[in-house]
């Protein structure tokens, strides 16, 4: 295996916490290869098996990965368990035994059954990008997670999408599976992943591209959504506010809309949709969205949150009427239903030649339309008592019957979307209900979503959980609308192709490229900083400068940095916000995740006051003793000067006079680190050294006394032992 692949599954693993076998330089579970689409607000994984199998990454506190939303808060916010993708189709003639099946079923999910390897062949697993990522990096080391998660395969600037995945599978049946992914990174957009399926009878039934040609007969593809909305209220079992059942989707509520085109209401959105349902065994006196109970509204910590505040679902945008007329069928999915998770069908002993279910399964798949939704049949109950399944229930869909004969396929096309209340809103609601559940305020009047006021905390609190289907609803009328017009919405200019950040002594420089200045709508910069954490849940960001495009640089100095503190900081380029159809007058802003560092910067030591300031650390440096002296920093052996001058030249010499480094310390600071190698690139051996210091500008201190004068020098002499 070749080394630096398996380095990078194993940072991966480090990164997740979670152990990972690895194979081929990926990171691999049950669900095998995985990508990740981590450029905009909608964070996830996918699996080369065309689905998200449980624990498809690894043995994890949590299920689910998937679907993580916003972004910026880390994988805590993931609403995705596992999904299931099923191919079916009746009267089946099994080339291998040399025998009819009256029903067949082959696919993935829920859980990784030791025969899909004789059921679903990959092909190809394909991150394709239409542009790369920016340079990113913090003290001269790379510093975003683009380098470890943002693996892209090929570059190709035509593609409609920023990021799209490309997953091809054969199947036993003979159909192949072509599923691509499109994420989006404007910010009307970036909540949203679409979806295409295309199912072609190939005739291929191997991994070796064996094919048997054969008609297949009412074919139905089937696709379940086992969606979870714990989040960060649990951290492991029986861990933080929220219940471990929730982790698994137990308590998980489903809806559909627009079975029916006919229908008075319809309007032209065909979903399935889930949210979480408040939990019986929970205290709290209202558990709609999940409240962090247990926060401080004191303490200055930003806990008080609401875990659960947004929606997930799925939505058809397109399905083939038939294998000769690629036109929409506005009546497609015919079967919109939920199923129990622990069902058997999703069970891992389930194989191919398991008649009964795969009976089930097309059974399942042909239903039809559930005569009331899961939503109606728990009413005003709790989901997590409702039902016999453990496992909870989870939404479902089909798509069908098509005849595909040899060379026939099928085209679908969904959007997958997550929304709710942005981070602002659901910290200011929970605080407010918090207040209230304490007694800790003067009883405010609260402000419902309708602007009316109310005095009953629980209300108003639910009433903006339920927000959240809204803002559903819209991202898919922002999907469909993208979908119809093929994708033609307006683009923000691009991120800069480098964001440099360095620490200094009396401030924090950030220095990035001009490359979005070219583009005709470009409006500016905006930067964002974040105190402490960055990715994770309790992480607050705020926007610390900006500029139109007529007061545009490359440089900026954050001169309001403390001593002590680590900041994380991203960088967006904007337009001056006429092209945004959604919020006119909002600047449309390129990904804060091409740009957001993921490494501290920080206020280093003070220039030094005199020449005389000047160390040398460690002297003698015994690079037997290096990790006591000095640590061991980036496989390299460092030799620091403190005390410098803010702007000086550093000439380092062998004992009988050779130049073998230079080093311009240009960032203000009094601290400086050499690698201990030549110009070049050779380690230095055992020797007496001598480094020659020299000032290259004048430099005033804050009351205008000069301190250091262009030209001085001064010499020091140090030791390595090797």
């Amino acid at each position: 295996m070749n080394g630096s692949k398996k380095n990078h599954a194993a940072r991966i693993a480090a990164g997740l916490g979670l152990p990972v076998l690895l194979l081929s330089g990926a990171l691999y579970g049950q669900g095998g290869e995985m990508k990740w689409m981590r450029a905009g607000s909608l964070r996830s994984n996918f699996s080369e098996q065309g689905a998200q199998v449980e624990n498809a990454i690894a043995s994890a506190p949590t299920i689910c990965y998937g679907l993580a939303w916003p972004a910026e808060y880390g994988m805590a916010q993931s609403s995705l368990a596992q999904n299931a993708v099923w191919l079916m189709c009746r009267d089946f003639f099994d080339p291998v035994r040399q025998r009819t099946y009256p029903a067949k079923a082959v696919g993935t999910g829920y859980r990784a059954t030791t025969d899909w390897p004789n059921q679903m062949f990959p092909v190809s697993h394909r991150l394709f990008a239409r542009f790369p990522a920016p340079a990113v990096s913090v003290d001269n080391e790379s510093a975003s997670e683009n380098e470890t998660w943002d693996m892209v395969d090929e570059i190709d600037d035509g593609i409609l999408a920023d990021r799209m995945i490309v997953t091809k599978l054969h199947s036993s049946m003979g159909i192949t599976m072509t599923k691509k992914i499109m994420a989006f990174t404007q910010q009307n957009h970036e909540n949203y992943y679409v979806i295409e399926y295309v199912f072609k009878n190939t005739g291929i039934i191997d991994a070796q591209g064996g094919t048997y040609s054969q008609t297949l007969q009412d074919c139905y593809f089937f696709m379940s959504h086992r969606y979870a909305f714990s989040g960060e209220s649990v951290t492991g079992y029986n861990q933080g506010w929220g219940t471990w059942e929730s982790t698994w989707g137990r308590n998980t509520i489903s809806d559909v809309m627009g079975t029916d085109p006919n229908a008075g209401d319809y309007e032209g959105i065909r979903a399935v949709f889930a949210w979480y349902g408040p939990q019986s065994t929970r205290t709290v006196s209202d558990d709609w969205g999940c409240p962090n109970e247990q926060a401080d509204p004191t303490d200055n910590v930003p806990d008080e949150i609401l875990a659960a505040a947004r929606y997930a679902g799925i939505m058809t945008l397109h399905a083939d009427r038939s294998a000769s007329d690629p036109s929409d069928n506005p009546f497609q999915p015919v079967t919109t239903a939920f199923t129990g998770s622990d069902d058997p069908v999703y069970a891992a002993t389930v194989t191919q030649y398991d008649e009964t279910m795969m009976q089930r399964k097309y059974n399942l798949a042909k239903a039809g339309h559930a005569a009331r939704s899961h939503a109606e049949e728990v009413g005003d109950g709790f989901a997590n008592t409702w039902g016999s399944d453990g496992g909870g229930y989870a939404p479902c869909t089909s798509y069908g019957p098509y005849t595909l004969a040899p060379g026939d396929s099928i085209r679908i096309v969904q959007a997958e979307a997550v929304a709710g209340l942005s981070r602002a809103k659901n910290r200011e609601v929970a605080r407010n209900w918090i207040l209230w559940d304490n007694a800790a305020a003067d009883k405010p009047v609260l402000m419902r979503p309708n602007g009316q006021t109310t005095t009953d905390h629980g209300l108003y609190k639910r009433e903006w959980v339920w927000t959240c289907e809204d803002s559903l609803m819209q991202s898919f009328r922002r999907a469909k609308a993208a979908y119809d017009s093929d994708f033609g919405f307006p683009q923000p200019p691009p991120p800069p192709e480098t964001f440099t950040v360095s620490s200094g002594g009396d401030r924090i420089m950030l220095t990035w490229s001009a490359n979005a200045e070219t583009d005709p709508n470009f409006d500016g910069y905006e930067i964002w900083r974040a105190k402490g954490i960055v990715d994770q849940p309790n992480a607050v960001y705020e926007k610390i400068w900006e500029c139109n495009a007529a007061g545009a640089t490359t440089r900026y100095d954050d001169m309001s940095a403390q001593r002590g503190v680590d900041y994380y900081y991203y960088i967006v380029s904007k337009d001056d916000g006429s092209r945004n159809d959604a919020h006119p007058g909002t600047p449309l802003v390129s990904s804060k995740f091409y740009t957001m560092t993921n490494k501290p910067a920080y206020l280093r030591r003070p220039a030094g006051t005199s020449l005389d300031s000047i160390r040398v650390v460690p002297n003698p440096y015994v690079i037997s003793k290096q990790a006591l002296q000095f640590g061991l920093q980036s496989g390299y052996d460092r030799i620091a000067f403190f005390g410098l001058p803010p702007f000086c030249k550093i000439k380092i010499f062998t004992e009988r006079g050779d130049l073998i480094q230079s080093i311009d310390h240009d960032n203000g600071t009094g601290d400086e680190k050499w690698e201990s190698v030549t110009s070049s690139n050779q380690i230095i051996v055992t020797g007496l050294y001598v480094a020659y210091f020299e000032v290259t500008q004048d430099y005033s201190d804050s009351q205008g006394v000069l301190q250091f004068k262009k030209g001085q020098n001064t010499y020091r002499k140090f030791i390595v032992i090797r």
